[in-house]
């Protein structure tokens, strides 16, 4: 593997998930935008202004790429925006709408973190708790505690790394394998650590988050699968999500492309990915959702309403991974924080994902208590070395400043 298994901060490239072999069948494959006047939709109670600009947005961010985008701008008391571009089926011409599910990769991080923060809560973990209580063969596990593996300040190292080559070929040859977390967490834990000193560094790795939803399983008694439903989806009206390690999205769903067929040359470059099982990132980036879902839980990840108490919310702002001198961009308590350069104050609250076929972000801005979210079902970048939901997100943000408090 190379550019699939990135660190998320290091490129604004994102957390990694996986997942069935297909060719895009009959000959056909997507393509890079050659549509004279491609589908495209939006409703929109936001001033019309706002709306055209956010139109010009989402269809800029993705006219160079194939399959579609799905993108909403919520801002209380100003209204809301959905918008949608291109097609949820590449070959058939099929147009993308809003209704359409999709994987959101390492955005799933949030709601494992969330529900970390629920047991913190509770009293039934301590931030400040170490890993040799649940998993003391891991190295140093003496040393790391939650909050490290919440900030990915742990230094333990990413399963998906390219220190285990191979991986990808492994998924390409059969997509609906199903892994097991604790093997997720052991090919993790055995490679070299990413620093010596568990807290003084920032490595990002989808071993914490794995090893974050198996002490929630052990801890409750119950599967992560079902600890989503009952204590985030539910309260929170997000009927479309779930954790697909299965492979088997629920309708209506969009086909998703990937482009690491690449890797082997005896295939097409572009590929159809969409059964593919993701339970090689499970609780790290397992999760499917669709764009109103995404909407909801963007204004939970940013204040914590129905999910954590305020105070909590705001702690987890200020329990960061190291990060490098001068950075604006924080690691936090399982989230990224976007902090104003002059004030420290945080500007944006959010997180991506990217998984082989499709590629997501959510962000909270505080100033406005607006939230952006963006999902895409195609990996592939474009010439300036981003996929379309990290184009979206900045053309939104230069499209509405004014509407995020930017």
């Amino acid at each position: 593997m190379t550019r699939w298994t990135k660190a998320l901060l290091g490129a604004a490239a994102l957390g990694t998930a996986a997942a069935l072999l297909a060719p895009t069948g009959a000959g056909a494959q997507p393509s890079p935008r050659g549509d004279v006047t491609p589908p495209a939709t939006s409703s929109s109670t936001l001033p019309s202004g706002a709306t055209t600009r956010l139109n010009a947005a989402l269809l800029g961010a993705w006219a160079d790429l194939p399959g579609g985008a799905m993108a909403t701008v919520i801002v209380p008391g100003r209204g809301r925006w959905v918008g949608t571009v291109g097609y949820a089926n590449d070959e058939r011409k099929r147009a993308m709408t809003p209704d359409r599910q999709s994987p959101i990769g390492s955005v799933t991080k949030t709601f494992t973190g969330m529900l970390v923060l629920q047991e913190v809560a509770a009293g039934r973990i301590d931030l400040d708790d170490r890993l040799d209580r649940w998993y003391p063969a891991i190295p140093k596990a003496d040393e790391i505690t939650i909050a490290m593996l919440l900030n990915m300040s742990s230094g333990i190292s990413d399963y998906l790394n390219t220190n285990i080559p191979g991986f990808a070929e492994e998924l390409m040859k059969d997509p609906k394998q199903r892994y097991r977390p604790d093997d997720l967490i052991e090919m993790g834990a055995a490679l070299p650590r990413e620093f010596d000193v568990p807290g003084t560094g920032l490595a990002y790795s989808n071993t914490n988050t794995v090893i974050l939803a198996r002490i929630l399983e052990k801890e409750t008694g119950k599967e992560y699968a079902a600890l989503l439903k009952s204590r985030l989806f539910e309260p929170l009206g997000m009927s479309r999500s779930f954790l697909d390690v299965s492979g088997d999205l629920q309708s209506p769903h969009a086909q998703t492309y990937s482009d690491v067929f690449s890797i082997d040359p005896s295939l097409p470059p572009l590929g159809r990915t969409t059964n593919w099982s993701q339970s090689y990132v499970w609780a790290a980036g397992g999760m499917a959702s669709t764009i109103n879902d995404l909407g909801r839980w963007g204004r939970a990840l940013g204040t914590g309403r129905g999910a954590i108490p305020a105070s909590l919310a705001a702690e987890r702002l200020d329990n960061c991974a190291p990060s490098a001198a001068g950075s604006s961009t924080d690691y936090c308590l399982g989230l990224v924080v976007n902090r104003d350069v002059a004030t420290g104050e945080p500007v944006t609250l959010w997180h991506n994902g990217r998984v082989f076929g499709a590629v997501a972000y959510v962000g909270y801005y505080p100033a406005t208590g607006a939230v952006v979210a963006v999902m895409a079902n195609c990996d592939m970048e474009g010439p300036d070395g981003q996929h379309v939901s990290m184009r979206a997100k900045e053309a939104i943000e230069a499209a509405v400043p004014g509407l995020l408090g930017l």
